[in-house]
């Protein structure tokens, strides 16, 4: 994808050329540096969007609503970027099912800023009452749903 001896320090200023939004993925197992935020917010233009997903120790824990204050952590962290970073995106271990959607409720309404959150467990693709319960909570609070295909 990148032109043949493009340093990877280049890629994403290279990768901004090209596309308008980016999935950051690496997000996910670790947390950027300030530096590299603030690196970040040079490289992508204003109309760039990054999708940044929360770090596993927000989107993994044990309890939602006990990690809400890691999550408004990251979301400070991300400041530097701006409006550029839309949604945040919660993508839930296939551990989280219905049985905890008031703990997802909670982050949810928690959270003050655009997310999408994707879900695992299977009692969210059955078309059952977990399914059901889980599509109204994300409808009613405005919040997108991430379906990746084979799910």
């Amino acid at each position: 994808m990148y032109p043949t001896a493009t340093p990877a320090s280049d890629f994403l200023a290279a990768y901004c050329s090209t596309f308008n939004t980016v999935e950051g993925n690496t997000t996910l197992y670790a947390w950027p540096s300030e530096q590299k935020v603030q690196r970040w917010a040079g490289e992508m233009p204003e109309g760039f969007r990054f999708c940044a997903k929360f770090p596993r120790d927000v989107s993994q824990a044990g309890d939602l609503r006990a990690a809400l204050e890691q999550a408004h952590a990251f979301q400070r962290l991300l400041l530097p970027l701006g409006r550029r970073v839309t949604p945040f995106w919660l993508q839930l271990p296939a551990s989280v099912g219905p049985s905890r959607l008031s703990e997802l409720a909670a982050f949810i309404d928690g959270f003050d800023a655009s997310l999408a959150i994707e879900v695992r467990h299977p009692g969210f693709f059955d078309r059952g009452d977990g399914e059901r319960a889980l599509n109204r909570l994300l409808r009613d609070r405005g919040i997108e749903r991430i379906c990746l295909a084979g799910r």
